[in-house]
C-alpha cells in the first residue's frame, strides 16, 4: 500500500501535477458511473418514500430547469456515487447551489410536514443527506453535460 507522509513528498507533488494536467482538459472530473442492477435508481435507494417524494417535489417546483434530468437520472441504470466531484470554479458555485439549495429545503420541509422533527439528530435521517446528494451530483452532471460541458471520468469507481 503507498502511503503518503507529507504534501511535499515528491510522489504527491507528481501525482498533483498530474492531476491539474488532466482537469485542466475538462470542466469536471467526476466518478465513473455505475450500473444498478435489479432496479432503477429509484428503487436502489430505500430512504422511504417521503424522502424521495420531496426530492421530486422540490427539484419540480423549485429546479424546473433540472428536472428533466433528475427524471432520466431516477429513471435510469446509471450513477456517479459517492459525492466525488472536481469542477471549475464558476460551476462549483453552480453545483453548490444547486445541492445545498435542494437539501436544505429538503431538511425545512420535513419539518414542516413532520416528517423529522429534528432531521440533523435522528438516526432515520443519518445517511440521507448523503444519499440525497449522490443523486442530485449525478443530476448536476447530467444537466452541465447536456449544456456542453466535458465531464472527464478518470477511471475512478465506487466499490461496493
Amino acid at each position: 500500500m503507498k502511503k503518503i507522509n507529507s504534501l511535499k513528498e515528491s510522489s504527491f507533488l507528481q501525482s498533483n501535477e498530474a492531476i491539474k494536467r488532466k482537469i485542466s482538459a475538462f470542466d469536471g472530473i467526476a466518478t465513473e458511473p455505475i450500473r444498478i442492477y435489479g432496479g432503477t435508481v429509484r428503487t436502489y435507494f430505500t430512504l422511504g418514500y417521503m424522502y424521495l417524494s420531496l426530492l421530486d417535489e422540490i427539484v419540480a417546483k423549485e429546479y424546473p430547469d433540472y428536472f428533466p434530468y433528475y427524471q432520466a437520472v431516477m429513471d435510469g441504470h446509471w450513477l456517479s456515487c459517492a459525492n466525488v466531484i472536481i469542477l471549475k470554479r464558476e460551476y462549483y458555485a453552480q453545483y453548490c447551489q444547486f445541492l445545498f439549495g435542494v437539501l436544505f429545503r429538503h431538511i425545512e420541509l420535513m419539518k414542516e410536514r413532520h416528517i423529522l422533527e429534528e432531521p440533523y439528530h435522528e438516526k432515520a435521517f443519518d445517511r440521507g443527506a448523503g444519499y440525497l446528494a449522490e443523486i442530485l451530483t449525478c443530476v448536476y452532471i447530467r444537466k452541465i453535460e447536456a449544456d456542453g460541458l466535458k465531464i472527464g471520468y478518470p477511471n475512478m469507481f465506487f466499490l461496493k
